[in-house]
């Protein structure tokens, strides 16, 4: 089974995927939308309390707090795996291998062997990708029959969206570029690539940027954009495998089933289960 490792081991750095737009989500008290806080958690009064008494009359009951509380976590902790990176995206090795491959989001491939902290470095492709806010290095998978290949998702100089095939060859790289997609905006560009149970290369592709699709691509099946493709390694074939996703930037394959981390707008997250029965696979030129 491939290792693959959370990100947050690696370095502790988080990617603003989400594009959150409020900076009170936070609160622990909750009233009523619409309501008055100062009266909205009062208990009501009936028409025979109203009145007034001067033998019985009910206190007025005091005003009920509606709170959240957060778990303490007990008992968590990190193990340092590499130093000295900057911004790493993925890192995952090959079956039975000791060796951890890590991409950093500036273009950059390591190599760390198991017994160290030291990452070496593999090859560099910073010149050719825009390294920019949601933009950069976005994912990476070995090939699982070819050493010496590596399967790569990074933003063009020009901003368009390219997954390729890198061949380390003792002569310097070869690059193969398998899709080549024009990108509307900076953000919502997707991100992970990864091997399918049916052998083709999946990859997350966002719905092309802005807030609340503005293209239109989400359910669009006559572009690639805002859906899970999946590419053909040897002819370079892509096909829109699921659609009507915002960016969906980490998924992983269990079995017939496709679990898949969509970013939301501003305060929720999604995650989707897609059946290898419900999909799609009619390819969209």
């Amino acid at each position: 089974m491939r290792r693959r490792v959370s990100i947050a081991s690696v370095a502790l750095v988080v990617l603003v995927a989400g594009c959150a737009q409020g900076a009170g989500e936070g609160a622990t008290t909750a009233s009523p939308a619409g309501s008055d806080p100062a009266t909205a958690n009062r208990a009501p009064t009936s028409p025979d309390t109203a009145t007034s008494s001067t033998s019985a009359q009910t206190p007025p009951s005091r005003p009920q707090q509606t709170t959240t509380t957060r778990a303490e976590l007990k008992g968590l902790g990190y193990e340092p795996l590499a130093l000295g990176l900057t911004f790493p995206i993925v890192m995952t090795a090959r079956p039975g291998s000791d060796e951890s491959w890590i991409a950093t989001k500036d273009g950059k491939v390591w190599k760390m062997s198991g017994d160290g902290l030291s990452a070496v470095p593999v090859f560099d492709l910073s010149a050719q990708v825009r390294n920019r806010g949601e933009q950069g290095f976005l994912g990476m998978e070995l090939s699982p029959q070819d050493p010496e290949v590596v399967y790569v998702h990074y933003s063009a100089s020009d901003g368009d969206t390219v997954v390729s095939e890198v061949r380390l060859a003792s002569t310097g790289l070869e690059e193969r570029v398998l899709l080549r997609l024009d990108q509307p905006a900076p953000n919502h560009n997707g991100g992970m690539i990864q091997f399918g149970p049916d052998g083709r290369l999946y990859v997350g592709l966002g719905d092309g940027g802005g807030a609340g699709d503005r293209f239109g691509n989400g359910q669009n099946t006559d572009t690639l954009l805002g859906g899970i493709v999946g590419i053909d390694t040897t002819t370079g074939e892509a096909a829109l495998w699921s659609h009507g996703l915002r960016n969906p930037w980490r998924f992983w394959f269990d079995g017939d089933s496709l679990y898949v981390g969509d970013v939301g707008q501003g305060r929720y997250e999604e995650i989707d289960v897609v059946g290898q029965a419900e999909n799609g696979r009619d390819a969209v030129e």
